[in-house]
């Protein structure tokens, strides 16, 4: 039986994320900016396709996705931003 208080060798405690590819740190304006323009941009969708999805055509369609698609690029970056931060703090 071993009572070593030492971490097991697969310990992740030394690994740390660098997450300056999304943003420099929890005060970064763009982080905020992100977010804002996220919602921004959500809303302007919204008001275009609300009730409209169904009577598109495949291009109009295709545009949808895409600028879909980029909304949640852009809304997901603080979310992942915050999940990394929060592993690599070793919080509860």
């Amino acid at each position: 039986m071993s009572t070593s208080t030492h971490p097991p060798a697969t310990s992740a405690a030394d690994i740390h994320w660098d997450l300056s590819a999304l943003y420099q740190g929890p005060d970064d304006p763009a982080l905020v900016s992100d977010r804002e323009l996220s919602l921004a941009e959500a809303r302007r969708f919204a008001a275009d396709y609300r009730e409209r999805l169904s009577g598109l055509r495949a291009a109009e369609l295709a545009e949808a996705v895409r600028r879909l698609e980029t909304i949640m690029a852009r809304a997901t970056r603080p979310l992942i931003f915050a999940h990394l931060r929060f592993d690599g703090d070793g919080g509860p």
